[in-house]
């Protein structure tokens, strides 16, 4: 389910909602969630994260992050440290 403010996001960027982004073991760790707990929920401003992965982020996960600048992204682990993008705000 998405809250109002994901839409308006939604609504100027191609959303980011649902889609997933790999933060790995050492990220985890910075940001306080555990890479293999499914359900844990991470909450960062994209360009924070983007920063923290230095170069590795591939295109794909640049086009997601870099659009939302220092927005803020809440999302869950589904699994071994890829999280599903839940809210932008």
């Amino acid at each position: 389910m998405s809250t109002p403010n994901a839409t308006r996001v939604a609504q100027r960027f191609a959303s980011p909602i649902g889609k997933k982004v790999y933060v790995d073991s050492d990220q985890c760790k910075l940001f306080g969630v555990d890479y293999n707990k499914k359900g844990d929920v991470l909450v960062v401003a994209a360009s924070t994260l983007l920063r923290s992965g230095g170069n590795r982020y591939d295109e794909a996960h640049q086009k997601i992050l870099k659009p939302l600048g220092s927005r803020t992204i809440s999302a869950t682990n589904v699994g071994h440290g890829w999280f599903k993008i839940d809210d932008v705000f």
